[in-house]
């Protein structure tokens, strides 16, 4: 299922990028709608000394390779044959992927019409039909759905029954906290290749925006997909979610800031008034204008009086975040250097000392329950170890000593353990 293809290497020594020109490029690539100023741009561009091998590992990284690929053929740019015979696979790949989400989507949602509980879709295959127009161009991995609290362990259940399995694996009251405390509960369909999010939040509920669910809930509308009527977020609370979201994860793929202009471009009528209020009262203000500056300064996105005017009073704010997002989508850093990098980011993006603070702490645990969970997985007695040994359930836990007792017992007496795979 995944839409990488890889690109043979060439003998001759390739020379040095120019991250500057692949990146504008890219971003001028980076929409479906365009003017004549900017095609002709395109062509410049084009003839510029373009290193196309580059260009197609910035638009895979950010998931941006079919609309890529389109845009191309559209301002009629001769492509090289071995980047064009990866876009191809790429479009394709998109396209079978997209369909067969759909499809589980719909199933989703009939199962969950059925039994009468209330959902929502987020992303996915709505920001494809609404705001693309085209299923194929913007490529995603999962589906996620809004629930209800309360309806949260109903669902579970019919995905369950649907061949979907929890992640991770817990106890009833180990569940019960879980869902109390996070806003996102994933499932795995393993014969399918499919995964599912249950979110009961917009965001995590570490993430402090206080948003009034119950508000939002009464603000849903609909949209067709697959001919099929599916709920969906109303227009400003879906350009809030995509800015606050993209914010969290500091912009780091530069699909979700195509999805901030193509929903702009695609919904001209938005109560600009009422969203910024809102946003204010959050605290997320800078998160959504951070957005909006992204998606005019980089993909020509147009803006309303009122945001030009709080982006102009921030001005250096939103360049400084711009350069550094910038930075980091041609960067090639190692996971430490990410988290300090994203750290930065939110220090100057979250507007409160307390929120400041807060996303420090929300990183720090993150790594802390990572740690947890890899730990766990790593002493959780295999099959392989209550078969060399079976013990009560009160003595569980001396299977912290039956492990490596096993793997020595398997060199001794010749046998080769491999790799672990059955825990």
């Amino acid at each position: 299922m995944r839409w990488r293809r890889h690109i043979a290497k060439v003998d001759e020594p390739r020379k040095p990028t120019n991250d500057d020109l692949e990146m504008s490029m890219l971003l001028a690539l980076a929409r479906t709608r365009r003017t004549d100023e900017e095609r002709r741009n395109i062509r410049v561009l084009a003839e510029s000394g373009l290193t196309w091998e580059r260009l197609y590992e910035l638009a895979w990284r950010h998931r941006l390779a079919p609309l890529i690929f389109r845009s191309l053929e559209e301002c009629r740019i001769a492509i090289p044959p071995p980047i064009r015979e990866v876009l191809v696979g790429d479009r394709t790949d998109v396209a079978h992927r997209a369909l067969a989400y759909t499809q589980e989507l719909l199933r989703i949602h009939l199962a969950f019409l059925a039994e009468s509980i209330e959902h929502v879709v987020l992303k996915g295959p709505v920001l494809g039909v609404s705001c693309y127009q085209d299923l194929g161009l913007r490529p995603f991995g999962d589906l996620d759905i809004l629930v209800r609290l309360k309806n949260v362990l109903q669902a579970k259940e019919l995905l369950v029954g649907m061949g979907y399995r929890p992640d991770p694996p817990m106890s009833p009251k180990q569940e019960q906290a879980f869902i109390a405390s996070q806003s996102a509960y994933e499932f795995f369909n393993d014969e399918k290749g499919f995964k599912a999010e249950l979110h009961t939040a917009l965001v995590h509920r570490r993430f402090e925006l206080h948003h009034d669910i119950d508000q939002i809930w009464s603000r849903t509308s609909q949209a067709t997909v697959g001919n099929v009527e599916v709920g969906v977020l109303g227009t400003e609370d879906l350009l809030l979610f995509l800015c606050v979201h993209g914010a969290k994860h500091a912009w780091r793929q530069l699909i979700w800031v195509c999805d901030v202009a193509e929903l702009l471009g695609s919904h001209p009528v938005i109560d600009w008034s009422r969203l910024i209020a809102e946003a204010e009262q959050k605290d997320c203000a800078r998160m959504l204008y951070l957005g909006l500056y992204l998606a005019w300064a980089w993909l020509g996105a147009s803006l309303p009086e009122g945001a030009e005017a709080r982006i102009r009073e921030e001005e250096e704010t939103f360049i400084k975040l711009a350069s550094h997002i910038r930075e980091r989508a041609t960067a090639r850093e190692e996971t430490r250097e990410r988290l300090r990098a994203e750290l930065r980011f939110h220090m100057l993006v979250r507007e409160s000392k307390r929120d400041k603070l807060g996303q420090v702490v929300e990183k720090v645990g993150d790594r802390a329950r990572k740690f947890y969970q890899n730990v766990s997985v790593s002493i959780r007695p295999s099959e392989a170890d209550r078969a060399f040994v079976s013990l009560p359930s009160a003595l569980a836990p001396l299977y912290l000593i039956v492990r490596p007792v096993r793997f020595l017992w398997n060199i001794l007496s010749g046998r080769s353990h491999g790799r672990r795979s059955d825990s």
